[in-house]
């Protein structure tokens, strides 16, 4: 999803500027093995614990819980307006992420753990399946801002307890960890924080 909405339109600048340079671009949500791969360079997202990579911040983002209209609709009462409701709900979650969902969030109260009270209703492996079965009123989805703000603005989400916050994620470039840095690993790293900075 990422790759589609910068990381290609990036390529693109980049071939253009360097039209010696031959690119072979590999799409996939899943870690594949840098030099078993021989990939020079992959784009990660969310929170790295991987330490035999080295890896260089390009953006942080922030991950929100979302539920369409209808979902919330189809709760009783106020539908999601507590935290205890939201560990309630019926989640919808990458499979990357441990089941039941936990994490460590900041309230208008101070720190406070989450922990999803039932194992997520539906697993995907792909953010944009996520944002679908969302919109579709499957439940709750948590999900990149940048992904659901113009859903959320245009009334197809809601953005649920915006005054939670989840922990911040980031987008990183992951290279094997070797004495020497190729200058072209470099030379894209650099240029897609530049390209990034200019698009937001």
């Amino acid at each position: 999803e990422y790759g589609g909405r910068t990381v290609i339109p990036a390529l693109i600048a980049f071939a253009a500027a360097h039209p010696q340079l031959q690119i072979q671009h590999s799409s996939s949500s899943s870690h594949e093995d840098l030099i078993a791969g021989r990939y020079d360079l992959a784009i990660r997202m969310g929170s790295l614990n991987d330490s035999s990579y080295r890896a260089a911040l390009i953006e942080p983002y922030a991950i929100w819980p979302v539920a369409s209209p209808a979902y919330l609709a189809s709760l009783p009462g106020a539908g999601i307006a507590t935290l205890d409701a939201l560990q309630r709900a019926r989640w919808l979650a990458h499979s990357r992420l441990a089941s039941p969902l936990r994490w460590d969030v900041q309230t208008p109260d101070g720190p406070a753990a989450f922990s999803a009270q039932d194992d997520a209703v539906i697993h995907s492996d792909s953010a944009s399946a996520l944002l679908g079965f969302a919109l579709g009123g499957c439940g709750v989805a948590l999900l990149p801002q940048w992904q659901v703000e113009a859903e959320v603005r245009a009334g197809r989400l809601r953005h649920l307890l915006p005054d939670v916050v989840f922990p911040g994620q980031g987008v990183y470039a992951v290279y094997a960890n070797t004495q020497h840095i190729p200058e072209k690993v470099r030379a894209f790293i650099d240029f897609l924080r530049a390209f990034v900075g200019t698009t937001d």
